[in-house]
This record gives structure tokens, C-alpha cells and sequence, in this order.
């Protein structure tokens, strides 16, 4: 809940889609009920892939 844009549903959400999927890019996160364009932009800044 630390993350701009990011409350508690929306945490929780993306915790339940990575708990079923395996993450490869950051975009996938856009098929999390509740995450947009924006939301991803500033998830971005917080959180990378490696």
C-alpha cells in the first residue's frame, strides 16, 4: 500500500494474479481487475523485472 495508486484491493489483486501466474513482463499486470495505464506507470517506478 506503499506504491502510488495501490490500496489494499489492489494489492490484494495483483497478490492473487501472481499467486496463478508466472510474471514475465510488467504489462501483464494490466489483466489485473483494476489496473490501468496510470497504475502501471507508477507501479513502474517501485518494481522492476529480472
Amino acid at each position: 500500500m506503499l506504491v502510488e495508486g495501490v490500496g489494499r484491493r489492489r494489492a490484494a489483486a495483483i497478490l492473487q494474479y501472481l499467486n496463478s501466474h508466472e510474471l514475465k513482463s510488467m504489462e501483464q499486470l494490466l489483466e489485473v481487475e483494476g489496473i490501468g495505464e496510470d497504475t502501471l506507470k507508477a507501479i513502474k517506478k517501485y518494481f522492476y523485472l529480472f
